[in-house]
């Protein structure tokens, strides 16, 4: 499921939480505990920093090696920042 940062700084799942929801209201997809005051505990909260993560062009956050040259995800989309050499 892809991921996204919310505007707290933390790394969530759209799947736990009401992100295609309150997208398709247009309104600012939140983590569950700013959406609903708690948080639902699948996974720590974290940052994508903390956990090594990057953005992708299409605004969800991966691991590295997936939108590496050659990585499982490098079809979908690219790292939003060119990596620098």
């Amino acid at each position: 499921m892809p991921l996204f940062k919310c505007d707290c700084g933390v790394i969530e799942n759209t799947a736990v939480s009401k992100y295609w929801h309150r997208k398709s209201k247009g309104e600012q997809p939140l983590c569950s505990q700013c959406a609903g005051g708690e948080w639902h505990g699948r996974f720590p909260r974290q940052t994508p920093e903390e956990l090594g993560m990057i953005e992708g062009e299409d605004g969800f956050y991966y691991k590295p090696a997936e939108l590496a040259p050659g990585g499982s995800l490098t079809h979908v989309t690219r790292p939003k920042v060119a990596a620098v050499s």
